[in-house]
């Protein structure tokens, strides 16, 4: 886990890092050209920004902190158990009311697309939530249209 943890940190900073140069590139103005040229050129970077969903995979980068700050967490404290029960304890407990405070957040961002603690966990679990429940509501209607077509069949054939 620890191992994890640190691979899991150096991947997420070089990939800030990659992503601070592509942010650069963008923000760069070529002096070639027309205006219009140029106009299109920033265009053409945008577009590429909006089609390679460069947003995600930023927003991925504090998520890939947070698990290995997690597997930090949970490895250290498993270590220190054969160490220093009390010190294991205070790490786990530390470890624990991080992670809850987390679930809170996530929860609270979930809830209200108004709560300023936006996590991409929430935006995540709103979107499941709302495809879950298009996929529930189709199927009951279905449902409910069987259910209908079949009663409705049984009084048309007077056997009711």
């Amino acid at each position: 886990m620890l191992y994890a943890s640190l691979a899991a940190s150096l991947f997420a900073a070089f990939l800030a890092m990659l992503g601070k140069q592509w942010l650069n590139r963008y923000a760069s103005t070529d002096m070639r050209g027309s205006a219009i040229e140029r106009s299109q050129n920033r265009q053409r970077k945008l577009n590429g920004i909006v089609t390679w969903y460069f947003d995600h995979v930023m927003e991925s980068l504090p998520l890939m902190l947070q698990i290995a700050l997690l597997l930090l967490g949970c490895a250290l404290s498993n270590y220190l158990w054969g160490v220093d029960i009390t010190t294991a304890s205070v790490v786990l407990g530390v470890t624990s009311l991080g992670a809850i405070s987390y679930l809170f957040v996530v929860v609270a961002g979930t809830a209200s697309v108004s709560c300023p603690y936006q996590t991409p966990g929430a935006r995540i679990l709103r979107y499941t939530i709302g495809v879950l429940h298009s996929g529930l509501r189709i199927l009951f209607l279905s449902i409910e249209n069987s259910y209908l077509h079949r009663l409705c069949g049984a009084c048309l054939d007077g056997s009711e």
